[in-house]
């Protein structure tokens, strides 16, 4: 059942990030007087269609990757002398450029649109909280050592390399940009300590950052020594009764580590982790770490088993800090643009950064990952999914920018050098154009589902 809903997800996603690209598409070439034969959504065979009184073929196909939308062209039909007028290859250059980046641009204002909405949903952020600093790490060595012990105690990251970072995303962005960047030795971090603002300088050649930090780490800021999830469980209630009647788990109960008996592993988890081990590790017997009454204690239990996941029966207390935030329809269309033009930005260094080698091609994903992003992002809320279409929505508009044969940017490439002068267009150049394209982006394609499968 949950792959179920994680598919259809996946599909409501992309038919909305597809039609609203093959949009841009169609009205520009509307507007241009170019005749549309076709607006599909999806390849493959044709599941339902209808005709439109302007002559349109609307249809929806069986595999919804991607959309097409299909316009008179003498290049490739017979047009008569009637329509010639509405022929895409009769049109001016930069009329076929306007043609061909209105699918881009449509990707971004759909993402200003969803940004919108979200703002006035109202978007939940986690705070950037630090919650420890692991011993002899840069960001110990930084001098950022800090009395967690004092509950009163609230440290949080305020900003990175002079860059404000209002939440935990924020702080991974500004980090993602310094992976594959060893102009910069330095990476200065500035906190608030219970509101009293310190800034540390962290040499990250002491753990060579740029080249060995894997972008799938879950937070970036676990190479620079500093936690941002805590590394224990406050449990809350004890549902299972078998543990709660022995006394082997109570409410109160700090859940300090895991170790696996038969495999005799040890490992320091955090808070995310332990989760996910009970999760996947239905009817293993665990030793647990536990702190209770001022001494830790070694519990040893076997994990149940609920709908085929593993269970422990118990409820915790969510240790972090979310701030909802709600803007006005003024203030929130200013946010969307701000976010928008931020995102686009970013995907546009971290996608140069790839092409130049200075991260590796491991963070190429596809739709597998897309797959799982847009199904958790639903589970969080309306509001997170309408952040995951807008994120995903610029990721598609500035990888068809790219000038790469059969993507937009190619066309747009293409429609230039034909501006500059048509006669270099030749029969040879186009087939050759093409066979690097389709090469281009099948390589892409396998690479991505290996990715995807890779760090499943």
């Amino acid at each position: 059942m949950e792959v179920l809903s994680t598919v259809f997800i996946f599909i409501i996603s992309i038919i909305i990030l597809v039609a609203c690209h093959e949009y841009g598409h169609f009205i520009v070439a509307r507007l241009n007087q170019v005749k549309v034969l076709e607006f599909a959504i999806g390849f493959g065979k044709t599941l339902a269609s209808y005709k439109g009184i302007k002559g349109t073929n609307y249809s929806v196909k069986l595999f919804p990757l991607g959309g097409y939308v299909k316009m008179l062209d003498s290049r490739e039909l017979s047009v008569g002398a009637k329509d010639r007028k509405s022929d895409f290859n009769l049109k001016h250059p930069l009329q076929k450029i306007s043609i061909v980046i209105a699918g881009p641009l449509f990707n971004f204002i759909l993402a200003i649109f969803c940004f919108f909405l979200m703002y006035q949903v109202g978007v939940l952020e986690h705070e950037p909280t630090i919650f420890g600093i692991e011993i002899n790490s840069v960001a110990s060595k930084a001098g950022m050592n800090f009395n967690f012990n004092d509950p009163n105690k609230k440290v949080k990251i305020n900003k990175v390399n002079q860059i404000k970072t209002e939440s935990l995303e924020d702080v991974q962005i500004v980090l993602a940009e310094q992976v594959g960047n060893e102009n910069q030795r330095y990476m200065n971090i500035a906190v608030l300590d219970n509101g009293v603002s310190r800034d540390y300088n962290l040499d990250l050649s002491l753990i060579n950052f740029y080249k060995n930090t894997d972008l799938h780490t879950v937070l970036l800021t676990k190479p620079l020594g500093i936690n941002l999830i805590p590394n224990k469980i406050a449990i809350n209630q004890v549902l299972n009764k078998n543990f709660l009647d022995n006394g082997i788990l109570k409410k109160g109960d700090l859940i300090l580590g895991i170790k696996n008996k038969n495999k005799n592993k040890n490992k320091n988890y955090d808070m995310f982790e332990i989760l996910d081990y009970i999760k996947n590790n239905p009817n293993t017997e665990v030793e647990l770490k536990v702190y209770r009454g001022n001494k830790i204690h070694n519990v040893n239990l076997q994990i149940g088993e609920k709908d085929n996941k593993g269970y422990l029966g118990i409820l915790f207390d969510m240790p972090f800090d979310f701030e909802l935030k709600k803007y006005s329809i003024k203030d929130s269309l200013v946010q969307s643009f701000r976010d928008t033009c931020k995102y686009i930005e970013k995907s546009f260094t971290m996608t140069f950064k790839i092409v130049l080698g200075e991260l590796g091609l491991e963070n190429v994903h596809g739709p597998i990952m897309v797959a799982k992003a847009a199904d958790k992002s639903w589970r969080l809320g309306f509001s997170q999914f309408l952040k995951f279409l807008g994120i995903i929505s610029i990721g598609l508009g500035v990888i068809n920018l790219l000038p790469i044969p059969l993507l937009d940017g190619g066309h747009v490439v293409y429609h230039i050098v034909e501006w500059i002068n048509p006669k270099w267009i030749t029969k040879v150049m186009e087939e050759a154009w093409l066979k690097l394209g389709v090469s281009f982006i099948i390589m892409m394609f396998f690479l991505a589902v290996y990715n995807d499968i890779k760090y499943w």
